[in-house]
């Protein structure tokens, strides 16, 4: 184990406050995405982690997008950002435990499920199908 934070580490914790974490899910409302039909949705309310992996995790500094995650199960992420360019996934997790996000991706992840619901309820009734 290490005696030291890297820098990449040691970044995120100096700028935790100023970040904003925010899961992306697929984008179900669009009617020119084919890929998220009706069974897609009910197979996503069956299934918590598809859902997952078809989500990404974005971390956003002064309004710009300075990390994607985009495998949430073994923490693959890009980022273009100096700070972060090379972090290790376990630095990455790490600080995600730590500061309770990941906790706060299961509330997310609850409340785009209801979303889920919400547009197949609201395709059936109005005779919309995909």
């Amino acid at each position: 184990m290490r005696d030291q934070k890297s820098p990449q580490s040691a970044w995120l914790e100096r700028v935790r406050e100023t970040l904003k974490w925010r899961l992306i899910g697929p984008n179900f409302r669009n009617r020119f995405d084919s890929s998220v039909s009706d069974d897609k949705l009910n197979e996503y309310l069956d299934d918590r982690q598809l859902l997952l992996e078809n989500c990404t995790l974005q971390c956003y500094l002064d309004d710009a997008c300075v990390l994607k995650i985009k495998d949430l199960q073994f923490f693959n992420y890009e980022s273009e950002h100096p700070n972060l360019v090379g972090i290790e996934r376990d630095d990455l997790e790490s600080f995600l435990k730590i500061e309770g996000i990941l906790d706060q991706l299961e509330d997310d992840l609850d409340a785009l499920q209801t979303k889920c619901q919400e547009e197949l309820e609201e395709r059936q009734g109005s005779g919309r199908f995909f």
